[in-house]
């Protein structure tokens, strides 16, 4: 008839006269009031939507080299790159946004590492040694406090880059003109109609997918990865 203890989400190993304090475990979350943002699925649904473009792009490619031979070309290729960063960009913050301490880092401000990057340096603005553009100390310093100011966060910065990917991608996959050379191939779209529908939604859900993330998450005056349930 002994109780079994109750977990209280800490990890302590080895015999009970012996165990070690591991801390808290950084997959769940510090305070039941706390939910997990609802960003964390979208940038799993990315990840999914991104695996899925590129292994439409393979599909492409195959279907093109039955016709001719063909590796692509340069566009090809940067279509296919933008696909295949989306998919790892999307796939490590979803799930670092799991992860307690990589979540932290995806939602802090930039700069804000909670040490006063460099308030020992004691810089005096007003010198003219301090504000010489040879000064990394200083532009570096200014960078900081602009993304502090700002709440400039590494979700933010990761999402303006995939934008940008996505802005360049879309045009090269959605291209339904004939091919231009023997290296090009036929991506999602032939003249007027979808030659490859899973390239082309999954494509279009991606940029999608990218774009309503960069919209929230600057228009959110709180970027944490966490939400209160009450």
């Amino acid at each position: 008839g002994q109780s079994q203890p109750q977990f209280d989400g800490h990890f302590r190993y080895g015999h009970p006269q012996q165990q070690r304090y591991h801390g808290p475990n950084p997959f769940l979350l510090t305070s039941p009031r706390l939910l997990l943002s609802p960003r964390a699925d979208l940038w799993m649904a990315l990840a999914f939507t991104s695996c899925a473009a590129i292994s439409s792009m393979a599909m492409a490619r195959g279907l093109t080299a039955r016709s001719r031979s063909s590796n692509g070309s340069a566009l090809d290729k940067l279509a296919l790159s933008v696909c295949a960063l989306s998919f790892g960009i999307s796939l490590v913050v979803a799930v670092g946004f799991r992860y307690g301490p990589l979540r932290g880092v995806l939602t802090k401000p930039v700069g804000d590492d909670g040490n006063a990057r460099n308030s020992n340096s004691n810089l005096n603005l007003n010198s003219s040694s301090n504000v010489h553009p040879s000064n990394d100390g200083a532009s570096s310093n200014v960078i900081y406090r602009f993304c502090r100011a700002r709440n400039v966060t590494p979700e933010l910065l990761l999402l303006s880059l995939l934008s940008i990917l996505w802005l360049m991608g879309i045009p090269i996959i959605a291209d339904g003109s004939p091919p231009d050379g023997p290296d090009d191939l036929t991506l999602a779209v032939a003249g007027t109609d979808i030659w490859n529908a899973n390239l082309f939604y999954s494509s279009w859900a991606s940029s999608a997918l990218v774009w309503y993330l960069l919209v929230e998450v600057v228009t959110l005056a709180d970027r944490r990865g966490v939400v209160e349930k009450y």
